[in-house]
């Protein structure tokens, strides 16, 4: 007997002596066609892979999973409402009610509706059209009131319920420009406020918040305090109106999101953004003129562990850096710091700068662009920083004027100044790695990369390499007397050359540098003859050098621990070490040589 295919009873051939491989796949053929049939006769056929059941009377759809069937969700491309209208009926904490239209009919009357959303609508009065709360129309244009009266019956559960179950989850705020007279402040957990974007349908809209005349400035405010944890604050434009005042300000509390906030015409003393300790917060596609970062000063509480992603700060007409750090473990990626913006810095001003709340660390900068301002400050001040991956570019002065305890890996400097311009005081350097980085700098000022002038001599475990540099002087890295006192120096590619002279006994192991003049030998000065048999010369460098004298006598080297080793012999070529002293015990030479490697 013929086998056939258990759904649809396709013959399926068997095998033969020839011509096999032209006979169709039947059971294949069988996977690819749809039974369709009454709902109630699918257990008349065999679920197998492949297998899909259409119910010509209910629309049910099943598929085989394994050896059984199973139901399929429906899915449907649009639907549809004709002559249908949702309104909705409102009542007022004096007992009247009103019965509103939403702004749509059919599918659009739908929009408004979804459970747990307070829309607030800008038309004289605010006015909040919602299931879900009492308030019906706002007397006074005062957004703060409104926004804290619908917090208030959040927080105090005041009709705020559906079916028992569901609650307020979100405030979205229409088009249009929002003044506020009061600040807002939300201490409910998860409270979402976000501005009209948010809506699917009208995306083009701009939700605008700003302080009226009459909102206070002593003590400075914002125009949205969040005390209260877990909440989110979305697609809104904070205008200043060029008022000092806060945009949002993050008191004490953790675990929030920010996304889509951005700032306009904000004040010199004002801030898009002030954080008072907070824990674990995301902020991401943001653009904020002057952010500041502090430890709250009541609770001592820091602003730890934040990702702040793909945002943007800016420089704002004011004496005040567009970013300002305090706190430990938080990281930036993927942002764009402006010192100078459209706006030109005051001298001195800093793009990042950290807080004068008290101490900060391991803020991490990764892949993040940072151009500073040609008319003069510091690009970053403070440390105990990571740079991984970023970018450096603009005029001013120095990039950082403290690197103690900052890592800078694999970034690309192109700009007007030095990297690093070190006056040696308060240890200015200690505990710096600066590896693998491409820099060109100071094309314009004729300085160098590294730039240090004579200091205390403090500064310890100093790494610099597997750079390439290219500077404007004469040399790429000019380390004068007491730059260091411990460190290493090594590997460096150098368009024009280190120039390092320690004088004294310093532990710092300059080697293994390459370019045109590596090691700053055009540069350096050969020591002089000694006067006398008594007479010793010292190498003041980081690194040993080749002697070739003509003919002094007795040759004693004194390391630069102090030991002392006598030459047997008189040779015509020896070696000094670093910080190493020479000394001819019974004639000097009349001409040498020296060549450090």
């Amino acid at each position: 007997m013929v086998e056939k295919t258990p759904n649809h009873g396709l013959n399926i051939y068997s095998e033969g002596d020839t011509d096999w491989t032209h006979s169709p796949d039947m059971r294949a053929i069988e996977k690819r066609l749809v039974i369709r049939d009454q709902e109630s006769n699918l257990s008349n056929y065999t679920a197998h892979e492949g297998a899909i059941f259409i119910a010509e009377d209910t629309g049910a759809v099943y598929d085989a999973k394994q050896s059984s069937w199973t139901r399929a969700s429906r899915e449907f491309e649009s639907i549809e409402v004709s002559d249908a209208t949702i309104t909705k009926s409102l009542t007022y904490p004096d007992g009247s009610t009103t019965t509103d239209s939403p702004r749509g009919t059919g599918t659009e009357s739908f929009k408004e509706t979804v459970a747990g959303i307070v829309y607030i609508d800008q038309s004289g009065d605010y006015v909040a059209e919602s299931f879900v709360t009492n308030n019906g129309p706002f007397s006074g244009t005062d957004a703060g009131a409104v926004i804290q009266s619908l917090h208030d019956d959040i927080l105090n559960n005041g009709a705020t319920t559906i079916t028992g179950t569901d609650v307020i989850g979100k405030i979205i705020f229409g088009t249009g420009t929002y003044t506020f007279d009061t600040q807002a402040t939300i201490t409910a957990d998860g409270v979402k406020l976000h501005g009209q974007a948010d809506y699917e349908w009208n995306k083009e809209g701009t939700t605008m918040f700003q302080p009226s005349s009459d909102f206070p400035t002593n003590p400075v405010q914002g125009m949205i305090r969040v005390e209260g944890n877990a909440c989110s604050i979305e697609n809104i434009t904070f205008g200043f109106a060029d008022r000092d005042v806060y945009g949002i300000h993050i008191w004490d509390s953790d675990r929030h999101t920010l996304r889509g906030i951005t700032n306009e015409s904000i004040g010199p003393n004002g801030e898009g953004l002030r954080v008072s300790g907070s824990y674990q917060s995301t902020m991401r596609d943001c653009q904020f003129r002057q952010a500041h970062f502090r430890i709250n000063q009541v609770t001592n509480k820091n602003p730890n562990n934040t990702i702040i992603d793909n945002c943007m700060f800016q420089h704002s007409n004011s004496g005040v850096a567009p970013l300002k750090y305090a706190g430990n473990g938080n990281e930036v990626r993927g942002c764009r710091i402006n010192q100078g913006d459209e706006f030109p810095a005051d001298p001195g001003v800093a793009g990042i700068a950290s807080s004068p709340s008290g101490p900060s660390k391991n803020w991490v900068f990764t892949d993040c662009k940072i151009f500073g301002s040609n008319s003069g400050g510091n690009m970053i001040e403070g440390r105990s920083l990571f740079f991984n991956g970023c970018t450096f570019g603009g005029g001013g002065d120095a990039i950082f004027d403290n690197l103690q305890g900052t890592n800078v890996v694999g970034c690309i400097f192109n700009i007007n100044h030095e990297v690093l311009k070190f006056d040696g005081s308060d240890n200015q350097f200690n505990r710096a790695v600066f590896t693998g980085n491409n820099v060109n700098a100071c094309n314009s000022s004729g300085n160098a990369a590294f730039d240090t002038v004579s200091g205390n001599g403090n500064n310890d475990q100093v790494v610099i390499s597997g750079n390439v540099f290219r500077g404007g002087g004469n040399y790429d890295l000019d380390l004068d007397p007491k730059a260091l006192r411990s460190g290493q120096i090594t590997g460096n590619y150098c368009m024009n050359g280190i120039n390092e002279n320690w004088g004294g006994n310093y532990n710092v192991k300059v080697t293994e540098n390459w370019g045109h003049n590596p090691v700053g030998y055009q540069g350096r000065s050969q020591p002089s003859l000694p006067s006398g048999t008594n007479d010793g010369t010292g190498n003041f460098y980081g690194q040993p050098a080749t002697v070739t004298h003509d003919g002094g006598k007795g040759i004693k080297i004194t390391d630069g621990d102090g030991n002392d080793y006598t030459l047997d012999s008189t040779p015509s070529t020896f070696a000094v070490p670093r910080f190493g002293t020479i000394t001819f015990t019974q004639s000097v030479p009349s001409a040498w040589d020296w060549w450090w490697h």
